[in-house]
């Protein structure tokens, strides 16, 4: 944790200062495939001590196979209303500097945490050449589990993720183990349409000269 902070380069980006420039080029993603997202929006204090996310984005994830839908208690019935719904992001540069922070993480996302929604875990922004790249997400199902996200690229914007729930699985503190090495690694499917391509490389070769740390 101590080396991170030491090579992080505060960077701004959309008027804004980020703590690193690995997650100002997250910004830049989630810009380019139009999803709204807000930085470091709150703390949340808990019993396991205070956390802070990197990322809210405006749009939830599936829970329980039911992907972007709200449930109203008062007539039973289901809505795709969005504008209500998010969830989180945490960026770290490694795999081993996310997993160092494992066991709060899983707290965070346990059932009625403060992450429940999902938390979708980012490294360094992938170079889309392999293919289409997959993100760890945890999420809550009857326990914290890993999954595999995929952003999809089609219909309107928002650009909802595509959850493979064949790959959830459970390891220690809720984390697969393999599926965080995917940050390294970049666990890939087929070619990315080129939206995505385009949208990775944006952030990837954002060279935020017009934006000097302020």
């Amino acid at each position: 944790m101590t080396d991170y902070l030491i090579q992080a380069k505060p960077t701004k980006y959309a008027g804004i200062t980020f703590r690193s420039r690995l997650e100002a080029r997250w910004a830049v993603f989630f810009d380019a495939i139009d999803v709204r997202w807000e930085y470091e929006p709150e703390t949340f204090s808990t019993e396991w001590g205070d956390y802070t996310p990197d990322f809210r984005l405006g749009l939830r994830l599936p829970v329980h196979g039911r992907l972007g839908e709200t449930y109203d208690r008062e007539t039973g019935t289901y809505g795709r209303d969005l504008t209500n719904f998010h969830t989180y992001v945490e960026v770290k540069p490694t795999a081993e500097l996310l997993a160092a922070e494992g066991s709060r993480l899983t707290m965070m996302v346990e059932y009625q945490g403060p992450c429940a929604g999902g938390l979708i875990l980012l490294g360094q922004v992938p170079d889309t050449r392999r293919g289409t790249p997959w993100h760890p997400y945890l999420s809550w199902a009857k326990g914290v589990s890993t999954n595999a996200l995929e952003w999809l690229p089609y219909g309107s914007p928002p650009y909802l993720p595509q959850i493979d729930n064949a790959d959830c699985n459970q390891g220690e503190d809720g984390f697969s183990r393999e599926a965080l090495e995917w940050l390294n690694d970049l666990v890939c499917s087929d070619s990315p349409s080129t939206f995505l391509a385009n949208a990775y490389s944006a952030a990837r070769n954002e060279r935020f000269g017009l934006h000097p740390a302020g």
